[in-house]
């Protein structure tokens, strides 16, 4: 999760693998999905595992673990998405 970061802005990353896609999740509720193995890579050091029912607020975004998957949001427009092992779904 980035916050205000120069030439990035507020955003939420998740990637999945091995079913290999990402999702970028925008302050503005902008989503961009990419499919394929040029969408994943290595996090940073020290991120976060979130453990289930957990979450993270990150400025107007927050991310929820669930048994289903990550679920992370725009919290005042609700738009987001939803990822699990093998999908990425929209939420809106």
């Amino acid at each position: 999760m980035d916050f205000a970061m120069p030439k990035i802005g507020t955003s939420a990353y998740c990637q999945t693998a091995p079913h290999y896609e990402s999702v970028v999740l925008r302050a503005n509720g902008k989503l961009t999905v990419c499919h394929g193995v040029k969408c994943i890579g290595n996090p940073p050091e020290g991120v976060p595992t979130l453990t289930y029912g957990a979450w993270l607020d990150n400025g107007p975004i927050r991310c929820t673990s669930l048994k289903v998957g990550v679920r992370c949001v725009v919290r005042e427009t609700g738009k987001g998405f939803l990822i699990s092992p093998t999908s990425i779904k929209p939420i809106s």
